[in-house]
């Protein structure tokens, strides 16, 4: 019986993200009359605080906020549904996506982005979606925009991940809400992007648990974040540690305001510093093996948690 509830909902959740995938592939052929709004895309590891930033930024009234908006996404570029969620997708495909958009891309993301940033009257339009570390050739070729990195020590990004992973969901029709997708296709997804940035077959063997699927997504948006210094104008792009908010909050703040062009409002700062709490679980050891180890732990160095 728990099972047949479970499936249920899985249907209607399933049904309802395809209706919202169609309405959102409509009003991407609907055109956009009005003007062309500043976007600021933030980007880094799934777990790496991502949806914590937006969530504090979006506090500020100057800025409309986008929640990883996937039915944009999808109806803008199909390539971008790494989760399986719709009929189609590529399993062969990589979570990179290297191209340029085409003029109906970018005429499809105005026509979704700029009105959904007209209606809230905003002065900026603040999107997340984790994957977005992985799309900035695509996302640099847009008119006004920016981007935030956000990165986190990667071992607590790794227990973060875990415990999302290891939560399955028994919907049995396209897992909607479980980490790795529909019949765990992000997976391949994550294995086909990490021989993308050159990562070697030896460590992607030996990636058998969560723990080390965990590692090597966070080893990947690394990588994909060095190459993006490259891709993003300087003075377009900010670097914040996550663990930076949590210990001076109201002065990050200040500083992503400033990088937003957006005035500070001091009335945010008693809101924002309740927000930003002091949060955490119990930490289990991380424990990596072998290549994947050597790797990860590298890349900790790299980013200055070591």
């Amino acid at each position: 019986m728990l099972n047949i509830k479970w499936r249920v909902k899985g249907l209607i959740e399933y049904l309802h993200f395809q209706e919202k995938v169609l309405k959102a592939k409509v009003f991407s052929r609907m055109k956009y009359m009005g003007e062309a709004s500043p976007v600021c895309f933030i980007a880094g590891c799934g777990r790496s605080g991502t949806t914590f930033l937006g969530r504090i930024l979006s506090m500020h009234p100057g800025i409309a906020y986008l929640e990883e908006p996937r039915n944009y996404w999808i109806a803008i570029n199909k390539k971008t549904d790494v989760w399986g969620y719709c009929s189609g997708t590529d399993a062969n495909s990589s979570l990179i996506i290297d191209k340029t958009p085409t003029q109906l891309e970018k005429m499809y993301f105005a026509n979704l982005f700029y009105r959904y940033s007209a209606s809230k009257g905003s002065r900026i339009l603040v999107e997340k979606t984790p994957e977005n570390v992985f799309r900035t050739t695509w996302l640099s070729q847009l008119n006004d925009v920016k981007l935030i990195h956000i990165i986190r020590n990667g071992e607590d990004v790794v227990r973060s991940i875990v415990r999302e992973a290891d939560r399955l969901i028994p919907y049995g029709i396209k897992d909607m809400d479980n980490w790795y997708g529909s019949q765990f296709i992000k997976i391949k997804t994550i294995e086909n992007t990490a021989r993308a940035l050159g990562i070697s077959d030896e460590v992607i063997a030996m990636c058998k648990s969560s723990i080390e699927w965990g590692a090597l997504e966070w080893i990947c948006s690394m990588k994909a974040m060095q190459k993006n210094y490259n891709v993003f104008p300087s003075e377009k792009q900010i670097v914040i540690k996550y663990e930076d908010i949590l210990s001076k909050p109201w002065d990050n703040y200040k500083k992503l305001l400033h990088f937003l062009g957006i005035d500070v409002d001091e009335s945010l700062r008693e809101s924002i510093e309740q927000y930003v709490s002091p949060r955490g679980h119990k930490k289990m050891p991380v424990n990596l093996f072998g290549p994947v180890k050597n790797l990860f732990e590298k890349e900790l160095e790299k980013a200055g948690y070591a």
